[in-house]
């Protein structure tokens, strides 16, 4: 749900941009800067869409995208003030094209808005409702954004991918800190969700450095790069090697560590409902 919106978001408002000789200018000037500022806030969406292009695209590919209350928050405030300045177009003066997209983008927005009071439980936009966890959780979601999505296939592309490696604690360690204040309030993941991340977690650090994922895929798809030597790829690996070895594995570790801790009083009742705020976020 939460790709869904997000590149649906990007294709729909680069579709109704291209459309300029029709456009009245507030709304063509609010959905080419709104969706500028929205790409740029959050990283992973920048690479995974290969929105922007030269400078601010190489930069963006350096970076990780946050997995803190803070960045929700940011996100949340961009959506409002979206949603207000898309309100105050007068849509009768637009085509019915340009309307429906309009009015597309005005329910994407207000469903973001309206997980606002839920953001204590996760989200269907930010994240998974659990930040750990063994299917879209960050231990999962990191890892997949260098192995699967970032791309490969030059040096420049390879220097990122090691400047986003060395992110992936500082990622990880914010999802284990949302986990724990999670926890805190009560708000566990199932008993058997945790037993098959903690299954998931402890084989991803059982592998030595050089033979995890975030290692051999670097070196296995910069294989293709015309402007990269055998030793410049060996020595990428060996680098990616030191950053899994001594940053990545203790955080999984401490990862582990919080859902030990949480597995004792976590039950296998697997609904919403037994939340607080439960039925209202399944009416949601």
């Amino acid at each position: 749900m939460k790709t869904l919106i997000r590149v649906v978001s990007v294709a729909a408002l680069a579709a109704v941009v291209s459309d300029l000789q029709a456009q009245p200018a507030a709304l063509d000037a609010f959905f080419a800067r709104f969706t500028d500022e929205w790409v740029r806030l959050d990283p992973n969406l920048a690479v995974s869409t290969g929105y922007f292009s030269g400078a601010e695209q190489n930069a963006l590919e350096q970076q990780l995208t946050p997995q803190t209350l803070a960045f929700k928050q940011e996100t949340l405030a961009l959506a409002k003030s979206g949603l207000a300045e898309l309100q105050a177009i007068n849509l009768n003066e637009v085509s019915e094209n340009q309307r429906v997209a309009a009015n597309v983008m005005q329910w994407q927005l207000e469903r973001v808005i309206e997980w606002e009071q839920y953001l204590d439980y996760g989200s269907t936009y930010f994240n998974s409702m659990y930040p750990l966890q063994q299917m879209d959780g960050a231990n999962v979601e990191l890892v997949n954004a260098l192995t699967v999505i970032h791309p490969l296939d030059n040096k420049q592309h390879a220097d990122n991918y090691l400047a986003r490696l060395q992110l992936v604690d500082e990622r990880m360690l914010e999802a284990v800190e949302e986990a724990h204040r999670q926890a805190g309030l009560g708000i566990l993941p199932p008993a058997f969700i945790l037993a098959a991340t903690l299954e998931q977690m402890q084989d991803f650090i059982s592998k030595t450095p050089a033979e995890n994922p975030l290692v051999t895929t670097l070196f296995e798809k910069t294989a293709t790069a015309s402007d990269m030597t055998e030793v410049q790829r060996k020595d990428m690996a060996a680098q990616a090697t030191v950053i899994v070895e001594q940053q990545l594995y203790p955080v999984w570790q401490q990862a582990i560590d919080e859902l030990q801790a949480q597995l004792p009083l976590a039950t296998d009742e697997a609904g919403i409902s037994r939340f607080a705020n439960g039925a209202d976020m399944y009416a949601s």
